[in-house]
């Protein structure tokens, strides 16, 4: 059970028939670990795993349970979770200018 949610998590894209591997992203844009952006790409990839798993569960395609599908899951949801409370966290101050004349005649 461990290991399907660790696969599913960590699996990187297929190559295409014929093509070449799909490239790592580039190091630049990779989160930092346990920021809002990982907790949410990891609740994203876990949600997209239960969405497919669930779709070849109904229609008999899959070997994984419904009580697998259901772990991952509360996986994703965990994970969402993590992210609301990272991004609540997280610090960032927003500056909106007082003198929003600019937006009334659609300059930005």
């Amino acid at each position: 059970m461990i290991r399907l949610i660790t696969a599913l998590l960590s699996r990187r894209p297929r190559p295409t028939r014929g093509g070449a591997a799909a490239p790592d992203p580039l190091p630049g844009l990779t989160p930092a670990p346990y920021s809002s952006a990982w907790h949410q790409r990891r609740a994203h990839r876990a949600g997209t795993a239960v969405h497919m798993g669930y779709g070849r569960f109904l229609i008999g395609r899959t070997t994984a349970t419904a009580e697998e599908l259901a772990d991952l899951a509360d996986t994703a949801s965990d994970e969402w979770a993590k992210f609301a409370a990272a991004l609540r966290a997280e610090d960032a101050d927003v500056i909106v200018p007082r003198d929003l004349s600019d937006l009334e005649e659609g300059d930005l």
